[in-house]
């Protein structure tokens, strides 16, 4: 069955100009209008802490000032790090932001990678499986397993997953692999680099 395309911007770093003292959070709101005015069918927002790398410490505070000066655009977030969260502070702020922008939310929660740092091994694992569960019946990509087994510090289990979405052809969010910083303790590796060469993209 034919499905529609549609075309988002990914707003998952570049909210800091290498010269700015702050997070220009403010550009992100007049940037989703401009998305919105050129055509683009969604806007999307990430969630990182502790970072020097421009990604959003509150992804739905955004949303809901991005929801209140548009009208059509997909809302969405890339994810919201669910086990930093009470769930029902998510879900209510969630269900702040559907309301405002009229039904445009979508909320896509993350998990696995944090579960793994945090020390909550068994968590991550349960994660990893379930994972694996989804992907016999629809499309998970292998980076979401590269990542959670990095969480781990199975780092010969993340590689062998980023091969998997290499091999795969799914660049999508592959192609976020040198910008990722959760990717960082990857860096020094040769395999890492390796897999920037046969991308494209120039080594560190």
């Amino acid at each position: 069955m034919a499905q529609d395309v549609t075309f988002g911007l990914g707003l998952y770093t570049g909210q800091r100009a290498s010269a700015s003292t702050r997070p220009r959070y403010r550009d992100a709101i007049a940037l989703a209008r401009a998305a919105e005015e050129a055509g683009f069918d969604a806007f999307w927002v990430s969630e990182h802490h502790g970072m020097d790398d421009g990604y959003l410490p509150s992804p739905l505070a955004l949303l809901a000032a991005i929801a209140a000066v548009t009208e059509r655009i997909t809302l969405g977030t890339g994810l919201v790090i669910a086990p930093l969260h009470h769930p029902l502070r998510i879900a209510e702020d969630a269900a702040v932001v559907d309301q405002v922008s009229g039904g445009r939310l979508v909320l896509g929660l993350g998990i696995g990678y944090v579960e793994g740092v945090s020390g909550r091994r068994d968590a991550a694992r349960k994660v990893l499986g379930q994972l694996r569960e989804r992907s016999r019946h629809e499309l998970v990509p292998a980076y979401y397993l590269a990542v959670v087994h990095l969480g781990l510090g199975e780092k010969d289990e993340c590689f062998a997953w980023l091969e998997k979405a290499y091999e795969e052809k799914n660049y999508d969010p592959l192609c976020g692999v040198k910008a990722d910083r959760i990717l960082d303790p990857l860096h020094p590796d040769p395999r890492y680099q390796d897999l920037l060469r046969r991308m494209g993209l120039p080594p560190d």
